[in-house]
């Protein structure tokens, strides 16, 4: 009866040292540059990414938000496999924000699809006014 209560004890013990590792947050830094986390994002999102290759990478600086956090743009093109054009690159827009601490937020990538015209004259418009605008790092507007 005595070794009956020492492993039901034992057990318990293990049992809440298995719950609290689980419930205890635990800090992970992904220490990969922006324009890496960027790119990962960018790969997420397309059908074949193993053919992917980008090109025309550039991060634009739009403006600063209440907090003190700095809002900007990844704009560049991304090959994307298609059986009749191969090597075709289409362009992406990731929205980013900085934190005071070097951490950066990324939002799912921008990508618009070939066959809806309505949502390609508004990336476009978007493509326009944040990707070419401002100048790189900088919220000087380019007239």
């Amino acid at each position: 009866m005595q070794s009956t209560y020492t492993y039901l004890i034992l057990i318990l013990v293990a049992l809440s040292a298995y719950i609290a590792g689980i419930l205890t947050p635990i800090p992970v830094q992904f220490k990969a540059t922006p324009e890496k986390q960027v790119k990962e994002s960018v790969l997420d999102s397309l059908t074949y990414p193993e053919s992917a290759r980008f090109k025309n990478i550039s991060y634009y600086s739009y403006r600063k938000d209440m907090q003190g956090r700095e809002i900007g743009f990844f704009c560049g093109e991304v090959s994307d496999f298609n059986h009749e054009k191969p090597n075709t690159y289409k362009c992406f827009i990731v929205r980013t924000l900085k934190h005071d601490n070097g951490n950066m937020d990324i939002s799912i990538p921008m990508i618009p699809k070939t066959d809806d015209m309505q949502a390609q004259k508004e990336f476009n418009t978007l493509w326009n006014k944040r990707c070419h605008k401002y100048k790189k790092n900088n919220n000087t507007f380019i007239e």
